[in-house]
């Protein structure tokens, strides 16, 4: 089933790759919108107590957001080019002007 649906297990693993790599990125963005209240500037009233990042003046919701959707890209980059690896490990062959003649 897996081979008929996806032509490959390469092709199946670079498909998952990019999937779980839209997943992180879109986790991220989750992340920093629920965290906003208590890591960010609402929690500075008291001190970031609530916020269960360890040091929210050094690392916040915000650069959390960024290293999920940085790691995000850095998969689909890595899904992309597995998915693309035969256009770009295969040399092209030569044409003969000959034949391209027989041809037309």
């Amino acid at each position: 089933l897996a081979r008929a649906c996806c032509k490959g297990a390469r092709v199946c693993v670079a498909g998952a790759i990019k999937v779980a790599a839209g997943v992180v990125m879109i986790g991220g963005m989750a992340v920093q919108v629920a965290l906003a209240d208590v890591c960010g500037d609402p929690g500075y009233e008291d001190c970031w107590e609530d916020c269960p990042l360890p040091d929210p003046m050094e690392f916040n919701h915000n650069a959390l957001f960024h290293a999920l959707y940085a790691a995000g890209l850095l998969a689909l980059a890595a899904g992309v080019l597995c998915d693309t690896a035969d256009s770009w490990t295969a040399a092209e062959k030569p044409t003969d002007p000959a034949k391209e003649l027989e041809r037309v």
